[in-house]
């Protein structure tokens, strides 16, 4: 398996990596708000490689420039990913936004645009993030040949306030089984989501889901 990951926004100057210097792989965006094609193609590039190395590639963006509404899937991103796995990635991964977005499968690769949070130590206050900050997915994928053959959804919730009161910041935000009834809620939401894209999402009555990929 191979890993390609990168980020965009909110990168502190002089984090990103350069020539004799470690740091972020950073994938910019111009005036015009798509991406520095410099960046893309360094990208592009590493994934292609490691696909001749590794049968399955995994290309991973921490994403923090969002839309207005944080849940919707920025259209630069979405192209950007599908140039990811035209370039050899079988999975796209998001995280960034702190909530879980809508997923599209192109050319039978997962896009998981924004997966949301699974561990939230957050310091700041209850009630600045909104209640499906601490609802989320993990997503379980099964690869034969390398392609992705199944998607398994297991519904997350998150505790707000930490077991020992609103001031214990060490045990807040850390992930459980949602269980039947709220993981149903969760995955209702986020098929509603991923409608845009032509994904469907069955909802088992255990509150487990299963994207329904095309046939090969």
């Amino acid at each position: 398996m191979g890993l390609v990951a990168f980020a965009t926004g909110k990168i502190r100057e002089g984090g990103a990596a350069a020539m004799g210097r470690p740091g972020v792989n950073e994938l910019r965006r111009d005036a015009a708000g798509q991406v520095v094609e410099a960046d893309a193609a360094r990208i592009l590039e590493a994934i292609a490689v490691a696909r001749r190395r590794a049968r399955v590639v995994v290309v991973y963006h921490h994403n923090h420039d969002w839309e207005p509404d944080m849940a919707d899937v920025p259209d630069w991103q979405r192209t950007f990913a599908h140039r990811c796995v035209e370039a050899g990635a079988a999975a796209f991964v998001g995280h960034g936004a702190p909530v879980a977005q809508g997923l599209e499968v192109h050319r039978a690769a997962p896009l998981f645009f924004g997966l949301g949070n699974f561990i939230f130590q957050t310091e700041k206050p209850q009630g600045a993030y909104p209640a499906e900050a601490w609802e989320s997915v993990v997503a379980e994928c099964a690869f034969d040949g390398g392609r992705c053959v199944s998607v398994r959804l297991l519904p997350i919730v998150l505790n707000e306030i930490g077991l020992g009161g609103p001031s214990d910041m060490t045990t807040r935000g850390a992930p459980t089984f949602a269980g039947p009834k709220r993981g149903g809620t969760i995955l209702r939401r986020l098929a509603a989501r991923s409608t845009r894209f032509g994904t469907r999402i069955e909802i088992r009555a255990d509150g487990e889901g299963q994207v329904l990929l095309p046939r090969a």
